[in-house]
């Protein structure tokens, strides 16, 4: 059995060994980190790009105008949001203040309740601020196999698709996939109507 003082020697040793290769590999790290997000918020931004045209059509309403916004969340990355919302994301969104919503095209990295594997998913969300405009669409929103998600503020339909690990290639078919099941519901419930009446 291990005394308290070979234990803490060897928590010693180890918090040493991470230093001394940490500090060759901290340069590195951080410059792949930041190449990783702009590479995942240059794919959503690209597809939701592509997709604006048909976006437009199916809420009947211009959006060639609207800048498309890089995201991620949380910004900063900090452990007690981590900790708090057990996930992350990375994407691209537009924002359609004056109807007073948004859409997003990201990569959700979700932990589960047991807080071991991550869930990787595209998803397309339209996030509102109003509750009642959430409450009125969700119904038509649901027959269409919709997910939703909500907190005081923030509430979120939205449609996903999982991406396992090695699939991270094929990460533009994904997110195309979740953003045209997200069009053709949008057009099912009616457009911006949806939110209105």
């Amino acid at each position: 059995m291990k005394t308290p003082e070979s234990l803490k020697e060897g928590l010693e040793m180890a918090k040493r060994k991470l230093l001394e290769e940490g500090a060759s590999s901290y340069l590195e790290a951080i410059v792949a980190l930041n190449e990783f997000s702009r590479e995942v918020q240059h794919r959503c931004t690209d597809v939701l790009r592509r997709n604006l045209p048909a976006l437009g059509d199916a809420i009947n309403l211009q959006l060639n105008s609207i800048p498309i916004q890089p995201k991620q969340y949380p910004d900063p990355i900090s452990h007690e949001k981590w900790t708090a919302q057990r996930g992350t994301s990375l994407g691209a969104g537009i924002s359609l203040k004056e109807n007073g919503l948004t859409l997003d095209l990201e990569v959700y990295w979700w932990l589960d309740e047991g807080g071991e594997v991550p869930s990787i998913l595209a998803s397309a969300t339209i996030s509102l601020w109003n509750k009642g405009k959430f409450e009125r669409a969700w119904p038509k929103f649901e027959k269409s196999q919709a997910k939703k998600y909500e907190e005081p503020g923030n509430y979120c339909i939205y449609f996903s698709e999982h991406v396992l690990a090695g699939e991270m290639s094929t990460l533009d078919i994904k997110l195309t996939t979740a953003l045209e099941t997200l069009i053709r519901a949008w057009v099912e419930a009616g457009g911006l109507k949806a939110f209105l009446q």
